[in-house]
């Protein structure tokens, strides 16, 4: 289940943006559309509005990038394949440093925390994190070809 997603220096996102399904505090409409799990008020939908070239599309195709990143990148590429990775192109800042990509979702009661930062070469970090009581533990990082293994990773 979503809790946010996170995206920079992605298409028309240079700066790292989030979109939350947390609920804000406003009580209105909570009985229909805000629901309890794990300790977070989340909605049920959301809705995703904006001027024309806002940038609505390019989270969706953000969220579709990372999904098929995931899924796809270990049984359908080779390591020398490019990654097609679309940065933010109108700013010098943002040329040479990498698009990050980030989600926070719960599964089986936990919350989990995974990202990575990539550009058209190569992943230069990954990782993953979770909560199994209250404070964060890491289970995995990698920085480029540096693995460090957190001590709840099975």
């Amino acid at each position: 289940m979503l809790i946010q997603f996170s995206v920079g220096n992605y298409r028309s996102f240079k700066d790292t943006v989030t979109f939350s399904m947390v609920a804000s505090p406003v009580k209105e409409y909570t009985a229909d559309n805000v629901f309890e799990a794990n300790r977070f008020h989340l909605l049920k939908s959301a809705v995703i509005y904006g001027a024309n070239a806002s940038g609505k599309s390019n989270l969706i195709k953000a969220m579709k990038f990372m999904k098929e990143l995931v899924f796809k990148s270990a049984k359908e590429s080779q390591i020398t394949d490019p990654i097609h990775v679309e940065p933010f192109r109108l700013s010098i800042e943002t040329e040479n440093t990498p698009s990050i990509f980030e989600i926070i979702f719960l599964k089986g009661g936990l919350r989990y925390r995974y990202g990575f930062e990539v550009d058209s070469q190569r992943v230069y970090r990954e990782w993953l994190y979770y909560v199994p009581k209250t404070k964060e533990a890491k289970l995995f990082e990698r920085d480029e070809n540096d693995f460090t293994i957190g001590t709840h990773f099975k």
